[in-house]
């Protein structure tokens, strides 16, 4: 009986899910010399225009329900909530701009929070110190939102 052969991956991904920043490198494996590449990340850099950028700043802000269109968050993939019920979550450079005008509104340093012991990294705690009026998500579903934000981006451009 012979033994079944393993498809070989097209593309090796690193991800590091940073606390300020996640960056994406990949090897296409199909190439006759493969090089290691920057993947350069689509993202909201100001309201309705999309660019990519090799950082993806770990940021999500949470606007308030009047403060963008929808056609300001329009992204080249279909939209996700990314663990927050209201669809105004903005990850990326955008978030990090917005975040600079507003106070009480954007999730930085969500990896920071996963090994806070004072804390229970699955309760719903940022942005820390919001008003309760902006929506709050724990610090593993931050973390998770951008790892799916990464793959929504990937997905789109392979």
């Amino acid at each position: 009986m012979s033994t079944p052969r393993k498809k070989k991956a097209r593309y090796l991904v690193g991800i590091d899910l940073g606390t300020t920043h996640t960056v994406v490198a990949y090897v296409d494996s199909k190439k006759a010399n493969p090089n290691l590449q920057l993947f350069e990340i689509e993202q909201l850099v100001a309201p309705g225009e999309v660019s990519k950028r090799p950082l993806l700043p770990s940021i999500r802000y949470h606007a308030a329900d009047d403060e963008l269109a929808e056609s300001d968050l329009q992204l080249p993939w279909v939209p996700q909530n990314f663990g927050h019920p209201s669809r105004n979550v903005v990850i990326g450079e955008l978030a990090r701009n917005l975040g600079a005008k507003s106070h009480g509104r954007t999730v930085n340093s969500a990896k920071s929070w996963l090994s806070h012991a004072a804390v229970d990294r699955t309760a719903d705690i940022l942005p820390w110190g919001a008003p309760d009026d902006v929506q709050k998500i724990s610090p593993v579903a931050a973390s998770a939102s951008y790892l799916a934000y990464i793959r929504s981006a990937w997905d789109t451009q392979f």
